[in-house]
């Protein structure tokens, strides 16, 4: 299959209308949907374990699974936001930790952003983050940071466009 087939089966599909896209946060809905999402939601976050693995040399993370004591304490901590198309397909998902600095700001700490490859590039994670910055805002958060492997350039590249800058570098030697 060449270049042009591979392109003309793309839009065979039809891509959802970005105005049928829709953020929930997990706080604000009961336990009962809660549940009812857990498994697209397993799905997407070993989408993003399985990324994660493949940006780092070492470190193997394992999936978890969601489930509703893990859900109740990722709630008490912060605010777990999910991007949906119309009718409830979920094809993103981020854990926004708040925060405070030494000095009393407020920030938060954005855990396991991530939005399912098949919707990449066309524009969701910019709306995506639009929404974290706004809920955000909401909150009285000042700053985000997050984490990004060195080697992710797509990621870097996206965070990048949405004016976030690198602070500092982690480093590691292994010693046995």
């Amino acid at each position: 299959m060449n270049i042009y087939e591979k392109l003309s089966l793309r839009y065979e599909r039809p891509m959802p209308k970005k105005e049928e896209v829709q953020s929930y946060e997990l706080n604000d809905m009961s336990l009962e949907d809660i549940d009812k999402i857990r498994t697209p939601l397993n799905y997407l976050y070993k989408i993003s374990i399985e990324e994660n693995n493949k940006y780092s040399k070492r470190y193997k993370a394992t999936p978890i699974k969601f489930n509703p004591n893990l859900i109740m304490t990722m709630l008490r901590m912060g605010t777990v936001l999910i991007l949906t198309i119309q009718p409830n397909i979920i094809i993103g998902f981020v854990f926004i930790n708040p925060k405070y600095t030494k000095d009393g700001k407020k920030y938060a700490k954005l855990y396991d952003l991530i939005i399912h490859p098949k919707y990449r590039g066309q524009g969701y994670g910019t709306l995506f983050m639009n929404e974290i910055v706004k809920k955000a805002k909401k909150q009285g958060i000042t700053f985000l940071d997050l984490d990004v492997w060195d080697n992710n350039l797509k990621a870097k590249s996206m965070y990048a466009k949405h004016n976030f800058q690198t602070r500092m570098n982690s480093m590691r030697k292994y010693i046995g």
